[in-house]
């Protein structure tokens, strides 16, 4: 996905170029494309990282089994969250693509036994949590409170 937007990118910007807007193409004309270049890379760079990461000497098989749904949930997430990119470039056939989604979800149910053991690993200290949902989600969805914290119902 990265390279087929950045080739799309590098078209459209040596025409505004030739042109003389490149700024007003990269700012205004083509800013949806530039971000989406911008978040294949960055998907790429992270999904790298991680493959590296589980193939490193640090990782024993018992993290490994429990690392590795996670960072397949990561690579299919972003493929479901631009599947309609993916099927209109024919890089995901369209029976491919309606598995997609139960895939995702697949991937989220396998995870969801080890969460608590997961959310623990990264050692945030109860305090430091501000989200009021992290704490008593039940209590917090009971009402309408459109993401806010109201001093009569925290």
């Amino acid at each position: 996905r990265e390279m087929r937007l950045l080739r799309q990118l590098s078209l459209v910007m040596r025409q505004a170029s030739a042109a003389g807007g490149f700024f007003d193409a990269w700012m205004k004309q083509q800013s949806d494309l530039v971000q989406a270049a911008a978040q294949a890379f960055a998907e790429r760079e992270v999904l790298e990282a991680c493959v590296r990461c589980l193939d490193g000497p640090a990782m024993t098989p018992g993290l490994r089994e429990l690392v590795s749904p996670l960072v397949a949930l990561f690579a299919a997430a972003a493929v479901e969250r631009e599947l309609a990119w993916y099927m209109a470039q024919e890089v995901v056939p369209t029976k491919v693509g309606r598995l997609v989604p139960d895939a995702v979800r697949q991937l989220v149910a396998s995870i969801a036994p080890n969460a608590q053991q997961l959310v623990a690993a990264f050692g945030i200290p109860d305090h430091l949590v501000a989200a009021p949902i992290a704490g008593q989600w039940e209590l917090y969805n009971t009402y309408d409170n459109q993401g806010e914290l109201t001093a009569d119902r925290q």
